[in-house]
Parts: structure tokens; sequence; C-alpha cells
């Protein structure tokens, strides 16, 4: 594997071109059904009219949220310019928001959301500060819905990957 370019942004997580380009793959479906989950808690019939994806990665999830709740804004964050890249060749229209979740202080973009979505983002950031910054860029009402894991239980998934 080659690195063609590589970023830091924020607590030092690294990404690289190659691992965009290999980010989809999703060989058990983990990534899926935690999506399938974490869709199926949100209230149907119901208009967001500004979304947030925070680790949007290259946009799988983004493109679902925008196709059940057409929403009149759906910003994508993430540090990665090569992720956000391809995000928004997927997701036509949605806004990318190069950054990590300091963005949800300084970006005034990101104010009066209807709706921030994390998912496998909390192995990454302080769950406490995240928590705090999606409070505090959200409008009276509007939600946070998330699914994780721990860095253990990745190390675990990818132990039977391997296999």
């Amino acid at each position: 594997m080659s690195v063609s370019t590589r970023e830091r942004v924020g607590n030092g997580v690294t990404y690289d071109d190659d691992v965009a380009s290999l980010y989809d793959h999703d060989a058990y479906g983990i990534y899926r059904h935690s999506h399938d989950d974490l869709l199926g808690l949100l209230p149907d019939k119901t208009h967001f009219g500004r979304v947030l994806d925070v680790g949007v990665g290259t946009g799988n999830f983004a493109s679902r949220v925008r196709e059940r709740f057409t929403p009149d804004a759906l910003y994508g964050l993430d540090p990665s310019a090569a992720m956000l890249t391809r995000a928004t060749e997927k997701v036509p229209g949605m806004i990318p928001v190069h950054g990590d979740d300091g963005a949800l202080l300084s970006d005034e973009r990101l104010r009066d959301l209807d709706l921030v979505l994390a998912c496998f983002v909390m192995a990454y950031s302080s769950p406490e500060r995240l928590v705090e910054r999606v409070r505090g860029a959200l409008k009276p009402g509007g939600m946070f819905a998330t699914v994780t894991t721990t860095l253990n239980s990745f190390t675990e998934l990818l132990k039977v990957a391997e296999h």
C-alpha cells in the first residue's frame, strides 16, 4: 500500500488516500447493519432541514440520510480531505466541512442543526466533549443519534475480519 497524502487534524487521527479508497469495503456488513439500526431509531415522516454527519467518511451513510429525509442542507464533517472528496462525489449537494469536532464550535454553518449523526466516531474523540459540542450546535428540539463501538471491540472486529 502506498501512501499518497497524509493528514493530521485535531487529536492526531491520520487518514490517507489509500485508506479512503478502501473505506467502502464492508466485508461483514458491520457498517451497513449499524447504519440500518441507527436509521431505524429515527422517526419516520420527519423532515430534518439541517443535518450534519460527523465523521462522514466517504458518504455512504450521508447518502442514505439524504434519500430518507431530503434535508435542505446536509453537511459532512471529516478530518480527511480525501474522504470528503469521495463523499461529495457520492452525495451531490452535500456541504463538506474539513476538520474535527472542533468545527462544531468554530464553523458558523454548523449552528441550529435539526439532526446530528455520528457513526463510529466516539473512539476518535472524547465522547463527553463531542456530546457537549453537539448539544451546542443543535437547535432547540434537535436530535443527536449515534452508533459507536469501543477501541477494544473494534480490535476484536479486526480479528474477525482477518479470518
